[in-house]
């Protein structure tokens, strides 16, 4: 899919130079038309290379970048849930509350009314892609293709933090990713814990919604 897309967006005019997904594979150029662990490989090796005719470790240049951008955590994992019905409960709790009241604008048949924070956060905007509303835009549409036969919500966070909540179109899975920056790594990493935390408990109430714990490797 990545590979297509670059092709589209070349005709287009655009030069795509890096694509990726998030578990964590790495398309280059136009060389692979697909991600591609080889041609990564070869790419870092040339980059390690290049900083070491320079004079530059591969963890010094590491650093300078996160001086620059900042320091990254992530919370990635996901809670197994064979009910249908509980995960439709569960995302139009999100998007709805826990009392659904009618849409006054006639565009929805419920009036979209998304948690305002998570734990101290206050959330900035919430992109949902199942229901077709993005609160950052002025008309409310996605810039992102909607698919209703799929949930997922994205919140940004006034911090920056950044998570989505998405079912799995191949298993019982209810997945989440997290993202956060900071000046520190130890503060992305707690934060990233502490906004995991409450955002499993105020969005996804595991006990109560019976679901099931990922289990350790």
């Amino acid at each position: 899919w990545i590979g297509n897309r670059a092709i589209d967006l070349e005709k287009e005019g655009y030069d795509v130079i890096f694509g990726y997904e998030e578990a964590i594979g790495f398309m280059l150029g136009d060389i692979v038309r697909d991600k591609d662990g080889v041609s990564a490989l070869g790419t870092f090796a040339q980059l390690a290379a290049k900083l070491y005719k320079n004079g530059t470790k591969i963890s010094e240049y590491l650093d300078s970048l996160y001086k620059k951008y900042g320091y990254f955590a992530s919370a990635n994992s996901y809670f197994i849930c064979h009910e249908q019905e509980t995960i439709d409960r569960i995302f139009n709790k999100m998007r709805f509350g826990a009392t659904p009241q009618a849409d006054e604008t006639g565009r929805f048949a419920n009036k979209p009314l998304y948690p305002t924070h998570i734990g101290e956060h206050k959330i900035a905007n919430v992109r949902d892609l199942t229901l077709g509303y993005d609160t950052s835009k002025k008309d409310g549409v996605p810039s992102l293709p909607v698919s209703p036969s799929a949930q997922m919500i994205t919140f940004y966070l006034e911090n920056g933090c950044v998570f989505t909540l998405r079912t799995s179109g191949t298993e019982p899975k209810i997945k989440y990713y997290l993202e956060v920056s900071a000046a520190t790594q130890h503060e992305a990493e707690s934060q990233a814990k502490a906004i995991e935390a409450a955002m499993c408990t105020q969005l996804l109430e595991p006990e109560a919604n019976g679901l099931q714990y990922r289990q350790s490797s």
